[in-house]
C-alpha cells in the first residue's frame, strides 16, 4: 500500500525532530525552492507567490542549502550562527558598560530564552535581526563611548545646554 504524500512528510518530520512541523517545514521549502531553482526575487511555495515575510533569512537558509546541501542540519545552522552571534555581541555590550559578571549574566540570560532559541531553530527574522543589530550597536556604543560612563554619547537623549 502506498503512503500518501502528507503521510510521508509527517513520518519525516518525527525522524528529524528538529523540523517538526509548523512553520518550519513552510519555510524550509521556501529556502529550498529558491536553492533549487536560483530564483532569489520571489518566494514560492506550491507553484504561488508566497508574500508573507521579509527575503532575508531565506536568502541566507537558502545560499547555506546550496553550500551544504539540503539537510535539517544546513537549514537550523544560519539561524543557530546568527544566535550565537547575537550571544556574543551582547557580551561585548554588556561588558563595555557593567563588566564581566554582568557580561556573562546578560549572555546566559539571552542565550536562555526560549523565544530566541525557538528562532534559531526555525527561520524567523527575530534570530537574524539581533544578530544584524547588535554588531553596529557595539561599534557605535565603542567608538563613543567615555570611560566611566554607562551610556553612548549617540544613546543618551539629547539636552539643551543653557
Amino acid at each position: 500500500m502506498a503512503d500518501s504524500p502528507c503521510a510521508a512528510r509527517q513520518r519525516s518530520c518525527h525522524a528529524l525532530p528538529v523540523i517538526n512541523g509548523g512553520d518550519s517545514i513552510t519555510y524550509a521549502a521556501l529556502s529550498q525552492y529558491i536553492a533549487l531553482h536560483n530564483d532569489w526575487a520571489y518566494l514560492v511555495l506550491d507553484g504561488k507567490d508566497w508574500l508573507d515575510k521579509p527575503h532575508m533569512p531565506f536568502w541566507i537558509t537558502a545560499l547555506f542549502f546550496k553550500i551544504g546541501g539540503i539537510s535539517a542540519f544546513t537549514y537550523i545552522l544560519p539561524g543557530f550562527l546568527f544566535h550565537l552571534i547575537g550571544g556574543y555581541y551582547t557580551y561585548r555590550i554588556a561588558r563595555l558598560f557593567y563588566g564581566r559578571e554582568t557580561a556573562w549574566l546578560s549572555v546566559l540570560v539571552y542565550v536562555s530564552v526560549f523565544h530566541l532559541m525557538d528562532s534559531s531553530i526555525e527561520v524567523k527574522a527575530e534570530t537574524y535581526l539581533t544578530g544584524f543589530i547588535m554588531v553596529p550597536a557595539i561599534t557605535g556604543c565603542a567608538t563613543t563611548h567615555k570611560p566611566g560612563s554607562n551610556t553612548c554619547c549617540w544613546a543618551r537623549p539629547s539636552v539643551r545646554q543653557r
